[in-house]
């Protein structure tokens, strides 16, 4: 995304300026509306948008944000939180710590916060294990299962793994438009998520919003 002064944005940070007073989250609101649609127009081909694979590219884009917003957080003075660097048999690094938990499962925005208001909202009360995927995604760090979503039988795989979702869309794009929108570090996932819940309700005759919660989560933890 390179365009960060075309008169579409110009006009959507003016937007949100006009609007951040009485709204604090609608930079994060409208990034998550572009965030959807360019992932929704990645994904379509002529059978139309593979959903599984569109909450499991969203899920590894929200659990990215989640550590960059705390990256950027203790960058600038927080101490408030913190996290770990744990090196994975597979000889790379991973992040872990109450910094990241807080927005992937724990404060009142969450990404799970969101995505289990969403399945209740949508008259789905079968909300999935959550401390049963922390443990399964625990248990994969450093293997080739690390961040692939199980699928019940008669899903078809993700077509993109958590790794190429962020390769195609994280800097090439996704960055580049939170910094464009000023989205502020906090709002980071917020925007990701809000763009999941909007996926959330327009395929629930699809996809079930208690699986795709499943997806999303065993993908961004």
């Amino acid at each position: 995304m390179k365009e960060e002064n075309s008169p579409a944005l110009v006009a959507l940070r003016r937007q949100i300026q006009a609007q951040e007073k009485e709204n604090p989250h609608i930079a994060a609101q409208i990034a998550s509306r572009i965030i959807l649609d360019k992932l929704l127009a990645l994904l379509k081909d002529d059978s139309g948008v593979h959903v599984e694979s569109a909450f499991a590219m969203l899920g590894a884009l929200a659990g990215y944000a989640c550590q960059q917003s705390a990256v950027y957080a203790l960058a600038h003075g927080d101490s408030s939180h913190t996290v770990m660097v744990i090196d994975g048999a597979d000889g790379k690094q991973y992040l872990f710590g109450d910094a990241i938990n807080q927005p992937l499962a724990e404060a009142p925005l969450s990404l799970w916060a969101l995505l289990a208001g969403q399945a209740e909202h949508l008259g789905d009360h079968e909300l999935p294990d959550l401390e049963a995927i922390i443990a399964h995604v625990s248990q994969s760090v450093g293997t080739p299962e690390f961040g692939k979503p199980r699928l019940p039988p008669g899903h078809d795989e993700i077509r993109f793994t958590p790794q190429e979702s962020l390769e195609l869309l994280w800097q090439p794009f996704v960055a580049s438009l939170l910094q464009a929108l000023e989205v502020p570090a906090a709002d980071w996932p917020l925007a990701c998520g809000l763009a999941i819940q909007e996926l959330m309700a327009q395929g629930k005759d699809v996809l079930a919003p208690h699986l795709a919660a499943t997806i999303v989560m065993e993908c961004a933890v």
